[in-house]
């Protein structure tokens, strides 16, 4: 297409537009933590107290959380050795019993009476191994990213009493506001 209207000499079609500096204010953001139901809602730069984010003690390590696949904020959440003695105690139960399970009914298989009760033994042994496997491998990520907003990330797994101190998230409109020049 070919227009006939004069262009300054300087015009380059190929430049991105531009955007008048009014409309390009800065955004404050404040650094902080809230509760939004169950989940913790708080800055990617803050830095969580030293208390455990499960039991409230004193933390003695840190759990380290990626939040999203592919967002790669990593933050680092307090937790206690009380918690992480638990936390392996109930994975190595859960792993026993997704092994012990389908062990016990198919010992007992040949002992039961009728077949529906031997089908019923072979199903129920495979399902709840499966089911204590995956209460297993669930110890492995004891906090869930529940999504972001901005600069800020929602993290399930916070313990009630932990998210009861909070003040509730007032929301991303509310908490950014235009920084005036």
């Amino acid at each position: 297409m070919h227009s006939d209207a004069k262009q300054p000499a300087d015009f380059n079609p190929y430049a991105p537009p531009t955007i008048a500096e009014s409309c390009l204010a800065p955004v404050q953001e404040v650094v902080g933590m809230w509760r939004d139901g169950n989940n913790l809602v708080l800055h990617r730069d803050f830095v969580l107290p030293a208390k455990c984010a499960r039991t409230l003690e004193p933390a003695d390590s840190v759990y380290r959380f990626q939040s999203g696949f592919w967002r790669m904020t990593h933050i680092a959440i307090p937790v206690s050795r009380k918690w992480t003695r638990q936390r392996w105690w109930r994975f190595a139960a859960y792993l026993c019993l997704s092994v012990l399970t389908p062990v016990l009914c198919f010992a007992v298989f040949d002992a039961a009476p009728t077949d529906a009760l031997k089908t019923l033994l072979a199903i129920g042994g495979v399902c709840l191994a499966a089911l204590f496997f995956l209460l297993a491998s669930d110890m492995f990520s004891p906090f869930t990213w529940a999504g972001t907003q901005g600069p800020y990330v929602s993290i399930l797994g916070f313990s009630r009493l932990y998210l009861r101190s909070l003040p509730a998230w007032p929301g991303l409109k509310k908490i950014q506001q235009p920084v005036e020049l």
